[in-house]
């Protein structure tokens, strides 16, 4: 973050200097804030794990599945390296989010599933492109820490989340043109959905007696006499 912005200024070796010492002053204080930030997320993680281990049965184990899933995505080996800044400070509020989501889940894991459900699209849409290898794009980075603060704000509102972040916004991004957030795709770029269409109902096949082309089974056309019918005129 010391050297993340300006580097288009140096253009010779005084400007490199000047850059040089102005990054030494700020290094160990910088450094020291990001171990202090580090602390902070490691520690609500500790309070976190024991949470994810409630005896929840059956489709409520679900939820917690979802905890640890978003929990392996935010804190990873390299996290502190890889989190871009303005992301890596937010982390202790999304964490302590997952707690509070993660108590209440026990108590009524009905009602925290149906929100889960209501962000699934958005968080299997950015798995879809981190398969593809196209989630590091500036589009794809902005709809996932998003994805953050929406789930912050449907789970722990009390917490407080980033203004104009809300379902209709990220599903209207999700509808933009593929382009839009497939500008950076390695593969040709297809139409982004929300939800997979659903299947279409299988409608059985009657076989009947018939002509047989190919694989396929005709019907016996049976020909067709056409008369000519009087119309009664009035009188």
């Amino acid at each position: 973050a010391v050297l993340a912005a300006g580097l288009e200024a140096i253009r010779d070796r005084a400007a490199f200097e000047r850059r040089r010492d102005e990054a030494g002053k700020r290094l160990f204080g910088e450094a020291m804030e990001r171990l202090k930030l580090a602390e902070a997320i490691l520690s609500a993680v500790a309070e976190l794990k024991p949470q994810l281990e409630a005896p929840l049965m059956g489709w409520a184990r679900g939820n917690l599945d979802d905890l640890r899933a978003q929990l392996a995505a935010l804190v990873h080996p390299g996290f502190l390296r890889e989190t871009p800044a303005d992301a890596l400070a937010q982390l202790p509020r999304y964490v302590k989010a997952m707690r509070l989501r993660a108590e209440r889940a026990v108590r009524d894991p009905a009602r925290d599933q149906a929100r889960m459900l209501g962000i699934k699209p958005f968080a299997d849409a950015l798995a879809q492109a981190v398969e593809d290898g196209v989630a590091g794009s500036a589009d794809w980075q902005a709809l996932r820490w998003d994805l953050e603060e929406l789930r912050v704000s449907m789970f722990a509102q009390e917490l407080g989340a980033r203004a104009g972040v809300s379902p209709k916004k990220l599903a209207q991004r999700l509808h933009a043109p593929p382009e839009l957030l497939r500008r950076h795709s390695r593969t040709p770029a297809q139409p982004l959905r929300a939800h997979p269409p659903a299947p279409l109902p299988h409608v059985p096949t009657q076989r009947r007696p018939g002509r047989r082309t190919g694989d396929a089974v005709l019907p016996r056309l049976r020909p067709v006499t056409y008369t000519h019918l009087t119309l009664p005129t009035n009188a």
